[in-house]
């Protein structure tokens, strides 16, 4: 049960940390695009 808990913990952790990433990408390629 722990163990499961632990490993929900670190796939949400993954999860967010690909959402910031794909948010800070976008706002680089538009930001590029602008400048463009």
């Amino acid at each position: 049960m722990i163990m499961n808990d632990f490993i929900n913990h670190r796939v949400l952790e993954h999860h967010v940390k690909n959402k910031t990433y794909e948010q800070k990408s976008i706002s680089t390629f538009h930001a590029f695009r602008h400048s463009v």
